[in-house]
């Protein structure tokens, strides 16, 4: 019976390296705007990007004290302004879903699938800032940051 012992470990950390960087590769920008822009036809058929400033996607990935707090100001703030999209991937575990289930507005969307990961924009809440049909930035709703997004949305 033949053993590598002493390369095996080398294999082993090559191996756990190269799990480590391909799991953990996160796209920086720049952002692909058009499929952006089909995921979202996909979701209503009629969506034009030029009538958005903003497309708010609220999911409960992450932070579940970020998503809620999140969730409570894009009630208040994002539901009543027809310039921001919101796109909502929650069940309702972390956070209260009802204003959103009793909102009749043009610019709310449920999507319970996981397409919106495959974007690679965010793995969790954030807001997509659009110009000119093109993403221009995407903030992602962190501790860290929790206020100054809820603040920024605000005036958005």
């Amino acid at each position: 019976m033949r053993t590598v012992s002493g390369n095996s470990s080398f294999y082993v950390c090559c191996l756990a390296f190269l799990c480590f960087f391909a799991g953990c590769h996160v796209q920086k920008g720049p952002y692909n705007s058009r499929e952006l822009q089909k995921y979202v036809h996909r979701l209503q058929g009629g969506f034009r990007m030029e009538d958005y400033k903003a497309i708010v996607y609220l999911s409960e990935n992450t932070c579940p004290s970020c998503n809620h707090a999140f969730s409570q100001a894009v009630g208040q703030y994002a539901l009543g302004n027809d310039s921001l999209l919101v796109i909502v991937n929650a069940k309702g575990r972390t956070m209260n879903l009802t204003p959103y289930w009793e909102y009749d507005g043009k610019n709310l969307i449920f999507d319970y699938t996981d397409n919106f990961l495959r974007l690679r924009l965010s793995t969790g809440s954030c807001i997509i800032l659009l110009k000119e049909c093109q993403i221009d930035n995407v903030v992602f709703i962190q501790p860290d940051n929790l206020d100054d997004s809820v603040d920024y949305l605000k005036h958005l």
